[in-house]
């Protein structure tokens, strides 16, 4: 999937169509049970007609129903806790960068708003 540089125009129009329609359930009712998960993506690209949402839907099939599928569920981190760690120490390459990728991920989100609360985060 993807070109040399990164996913293609087509493929990140198909993603950008798929992704409002995934979260609308979430926006209508911002209740942590209804915040999408992977595999919702992926059934929204599967219903897609284009050959490009069918070859993303199919380079997702191993985190959705795949051997890597342990991330396609509602989180169970209280991530409304002063103290959260998030330890990948034994966790197989390929899920290790994954991973990282989802903590830097939330910390973008969580940082400006604790910055304006006056609340300290450290990052180790």
């Amino acid at each position: 999937m993807g070109a040399r540089d990164g996913m293609e125009p087509e493929e990140r129009s198909v993603i950008d169509r798929c992704l409002p329609l995934v979260y609308q359930k979430y926006l209508n009712d911002p209740k942590p049970e209804n915040m999408p998960i992977l595999g919702d993506l992926y059934d929204c690209l599967r219903e897609q007609k284009e050959r490009q949402a069918q070859r993303i839907a199919t380079a997702l099939e191993i985190y959705v129903n795949g051997s890597l599928r342990v991330f396609n569920h509602q989180t169970n981190v209280e991530l409304d806790n002063r103290l959260i760690c998030f330890d990948i120490k034994e966790l197989g390459k390929q899920l290790k960068s994954w991973v990282c990728s989802s903590c830097r991920i939330r910390c973008g989100i969580v940082l400006p708003s604790t910055a304006m609360q006056r609340k300290y985060t450290i990052l180790h």
